[in-house]
């Protein structure tokens, strides 16, 4: 059996301590990359939800003003009307 010195075993340790360091640290920037990639997508969410509620706004406008248009014509209709 073969024994180890103490630097030996300072070696290993420090080697199993640096691998789990690695892979510490890649997991921690598959996270950072993902979380960006999530950020990234809900601002592009939230661009989305705000131009089409404008959208919405600007339909709901012009049906608005085609509503008050057509109300309008109605009353000269009325008006017209009853003078014959």
């Amino acid at each position: 059996m073969k024994l180890e010195t103490i630097e030996e075993l300072k070696q290993r340790g420090d080697a199993r301590r640096d691998k789990a360091d690695k892979a510490e640290r890649a997991e921690l920037e598959k996270a950072s990359h993902q979380a960006s990639l999530q950020n990234e997508t809900l601002s592009e969410e939230t661009k989305e939800l705000e131009s089409g509620e404008k959208e919405k706004l600007s339909k709901r406008d012009q049906v608005l003003e085609k509503f008050k248009a057509k109300v309008e014509r109605d009353k000269q209709n009325e008006r017209g009307g009853r003078g014959r």
